[in-house]
This record gives C-alpha cells, structure tokens and sequence, in this order.
C-alpha cells in the first residue's frame, strides 16, 4: 500500500474503497469485508451515505488492526452550523463504532459551512478527528475557506477523472496545500475508444472498448494507478468482489510513462465526444 503525507502528518492510504449508493445494510458490510479481505484499508462514507452503521460492522468483524485502517466520513448539509456539526459528528461516530475518525469532510459548500468547519477544527484539537478537510469545494470557496479559518482543510474530495481534469483547481489546492482525494474513475457508463492511431485514448490492456464502470477491470485498476503515479489519490467505487480485487491488484502494476500521458493529455471534449460516440446510456454519479 502507498501512502501520502497530508499536511498535519497524517498518512493517507492512496487507494481508497467508495461506499456511495450502497444502502443495503447486508450488501453493504458483504462488500467492505471482501475489500478489507482485498487489501483496502481506507473506507470513504457520509452520513447521507446511510451506510455507516453496516460499515461499522464489517470493520468490527475483520481482523484488521484500528489503526491500520483510514476511515473517512462526510457531514451532510442539514447539520451545517457549529451546534448541528457536533451532534453530526457524535452520531457518526456512534455509527461507524469508533472512537475516532481519521478524516471528516464538509460534504457540501451549503449552509453555515463556516460554523460548522469550526466545530470540525475543535473535535481535531480534541484529538477525535486526525485530519479534517472539505467535498465538492470549487476553487472560490476553498480560498475563501482557507483564507478564513485556523486549521486549513488536508484534503478537497472532488470529482476529477480522465473527462473532467479540474487543472486549475488543482493549481489552487497545491498553492494552498490542500491534498486531492480522486473521487471516481469517470461517469457511470462511460466507455474509453481505443483507436490506435487516430489521436484517440487507448487502453493499456489493448480492449477496444472498455468499460470503466462495468466490465473494465483491468481499464479500472489501470486508470486508478495512473492517478496513483500522477500524485492522485483515487476511491474505487464497485460491489462485485473479483472487480475490487482486480482492481487493488492493477494499482501495484507500473505503467509506462507514455500510458499516463495518453489519458492525462487528451483534452476533455475529445474524451467526451469520444464518450458520447460509443452511444452507451450518461448516468451521472
């Protein structure tokens, strides 16, 4: 497993397992357990999630050590504000069966955020949270975060992936240290054209169509390292057992240089066009 300093110290794991829509409460502690069984060691939920009471479980069942593993959780919007954010964090916890979080995230920029990433900054100080940071935070109101409070947010969760590369909010997080955590391989159902030779992406594995959130595997594993070599820290997101399983394996594989470019350099509307072409159903996530 590779890891990444945040700014406080603290180790992130540089693969991460998503719990987002699985709601399931036995569908949901069958998957963290087979990605614990995985290698996975770094779990992202919320509390809209409604899943971290199953996850609680499956963590309490492995035989993994509390403090080898990341748990990372999200306020919801509803409990914005410095009194609801601690009540938030209270019932979180509760949940998850823990007596600490690793790292908790402002799930949204809405409501009294300030108020409520005050309340984050003293359960850090109290030494219930390792690290605190924000979700979906655009580069405006990250700087205007970072400007206004004492402990800087160590992460930003966003939406960034081969069609939505966000290069000048990541200018913006290194120039206020504020590490990136990947959110998702790409767009539910979108597909990558490979087409040797016609400046379009091809896959490392030689698939002339695959699919990043379906049958994809390797393309998956693949794309997740890519952002592994690139500096970025990427969540896998599946509920298929041999998928997370293919897919932690392929982030130990090293991909050439010129593989990480030809994603990385592709300009985003060819890589939407290129989406929108294989005519497969736009779900966004």
């Amino acid at each position: 497993m590779q890891y990444r300093s945040l700014s406080n110290g603290v180790e992130l794991p540089m693969i991460g397992y998503g719990t987002f829509q699985i709601k399931d409460a036995a569908q949901c502690e069958q998957c963290v357990s087979e990605a614990l069984e995985a290698g996975y060691r770094l779990f992202d939920t919320a509390a809209s999630y409604e899943n971290e009471v199953a996850i609680g479980r499956a963590l309490r069942g492995s035989r993994v050590p509390r403090d080898a593993l990341f748990i990372t959780t999200k306020l919801w919007v509803q409990d914005a504000g410095y009194d609801g954010t601690l009540k938030a964090f209270d019932s979180s916890l509760k949940q998850l069966g823990l007596d600490y979080i690793d790292l908790y995230l402002l799930h949204q920029p809405m409501g009294d955020y300030i108020g409520a990433y005050r309340a984050m900054e003293e359960a850090y100080k109290e030494g219930k949270l390792k690290a605190i940071g924000v979700c979906n935070f655009y580069p405006n109101r990250l700087a205007d975060l970072c400007e206004t409070v004492e402990v800087k947010p160590a992460v930003n969760q966003v939406e960034l992936h081969p069609f939505f590369q966000q290069e000048n909010a990541l200018a913006l997080m290194k120039e206020y240290g504020v590490q990136l955590v990947y959110a998702t391989l790409g767009p539910r159902g979108c597909r990558f054209a490979n087409r040797q030779g016609s400046g379009e992406v091809a896959s490392p594995a030689g698939i002339h169509v695959v699919d990043t959130t379906g049958a994809g595997d390797i393309f998956g594993g693949s794309a997740m390292s890519q952002f592994l070599k690139t500096g970025k820290a990427p969540a896998d997101l599946t509920v298929e057992e041999m998928r997370a399983i293919t897919r932690f394996a392929c982030c130990a594989a090293s991909l050439s240089t010129q593989t990480h470019g030809g994603i990385d350099s592709v300009p985003e509307e060819r890589l939407v066009h290129n989406m929108l072409r294989t005519q497969f159903p736009f779900e966004p996530m």
